[in-house]
């Protein structure tokens, strides 16, 4: 995190000093909310959570270097020299300041969602874009209202690209990261049933996730997977370029409706002024996969069809449905102007992340698949098919 001002922490998050310490040029150099973790300059978010409450640890954290604290509590003593910022929430305000933070700076955001498959296809983005540029992504996936913010405040002026992954529970969650993020590409994965319990049904999942676009800057481009069953009826917002009958005017205007209340008019309206790109093995794909040979775990390769030209990739994982984070990367990719020869470049430097399809060779000659970090059906699914090619 590059160095703010007090003053522009106090308005940004709309809170109140309170004790003696009103200094508001003292300079902020880091946010935490672990006080193990502090460092000199850094101000602690006291977050109270599910099973304990930041605000135990605030004369610890200022112990450890802390220039002060944002709080949701007022502790009625305090201490000399440190600030104490009062909030009606510590989560909402490091959100907040994460948003005006992410402002300051001139650089691409590309944000990434879906039920399955938001952290490959992000590593995937970042790889292939780390060709070229300084890119900053996701830790893991630390993709929800804690986790984003952490990614955002690690912006400096240094980063060129940022690619943040964004989860949900519930609906609205992913409309407060997408503007918090502002980014200029949004990524859909996919539309299953993860967390359809919270939900009740993948038309809510579908609407969630298309939340994404709330945020999404003017003339933005959404990449979408061309094969869903959900997304490519987003591609209604786009046909009155087309020559319509009476007929098909009024087919159009009646779907475009039908599906304007299934997303949100908030998300048909955003849509409807955005770059729409599907990528998939369909016809109806700008960047599609053709010659597809998965026919190993640990690798697989096919014939890239896209506007740039026609290529060959080479994934170094296997399992079919890697072509659609590689496919999702050279979307991406191709608004940066790179080349196949970088896409391949940064699709070979990809290294899955740690227990998704992870191969382990054991010191005795075995190998092991360990794809045990989460599970959903749809993602049990593509698992075993790639297993089933050993």
């Amino acid at each position: 995190m590059e160095e703010i001002t007090l003053r522009e922490l106090v308005a940004c998050t709309g809170g109140k000093l309170i004790g003696p310490y009103r200094d508001e040029d003292t300079k902020i150099t880091g946010v935490s909310s672990d006080n193990r973790k502090i460092r000199e300059g850094d101000v602690f978010f006291a977050y109270v959570g599910e099973k304990t409450d930041g605000h135990r640890y605030v004369q610890a954290a200022l112990d450890a270097g802390a220039c002060g604290c944002v709080i949701a509590k007022d502790p009625g003593e305090y201490r000399e020299g440190k600030f104490y910022l009062l909030v009606q929430d510590t989560i909402r305000a490091v959100g907040d300041l994460a948003g005006y933070y992410r402002s300051k700076f001139d650089l691409t955001v590309i944000a990434v969602t879906g039920s399955v498959g938001k952290t490959t296809t992000k590593d995937m983005i970042a790889a292939v874009l780390a060709t070229r540029y300084q890119v900053l992504k996701t830790d893991g996936n630390f993709n929800n209202h804690i986790g984003v913010p952490r990614t955002l405040l690690q912006i400096t002026s240094q980063t060129e690209v940022a690619v943040v992954e964004m989860g949900m529970n519930h609906l609205g969650e992913i409309d407060v990261l997408s503007r918090m993020a502002n980014p200029q590409i949004a990524v859909i994965t996919n539309v299953g049933e993860a967390h359809i319990g919270n939900l009740g049904s993948r038309e809510n999942i579908f609407r969630a996730k298309c939340e994404i676009f709330h945020g999404l800057a003017e003339g933005g481009l959404a990449v979408l997977n061309g094969d869903d069953d959900y997304m490519p009826s987003l591609s209604v917002f786009h046909l009155a370029t087309k020559e319509m009958s009476p007929e098909e005017e009024a087919e159009r205007d009646r779907r475009e409706e039908e599906i304007a209340q299934m997303i949100g008019r908030e998300s048909a309206a955003k849509l409807s002024r955005a770059d729409l790109v599907f990528v998939g093995e369909k016809e109806n794909c700008l960047y599609r996969a053709e010659e597809i040979d998965d026919g190993s775990p640990d690798q697989m390769s096919y014939i890239a069809k896209t506007p740039e030209g026609t290529y060959e990739v080479e994934v170094p994982c296997g399992g079919r449905h890697m072509i659609y984070p590689t496919l999702a990367s050279a979307a991406v990719a191709s608004c940066f102007g790179l080349s196949a020869a970088e896409i391949q470049e940064g699709i070979s430097a990809y290294v899955p992340a740690q227990m998704r399809m992870e191969i382990v060779h054991t010191a005795n000659g075995n190998t092991i698949y360990n794809d045990t970090y989460n599970a959903n059906p749809q993602s049990m699914k593509a698992g075993l098919l790639t297993l089933s090619h050993t």
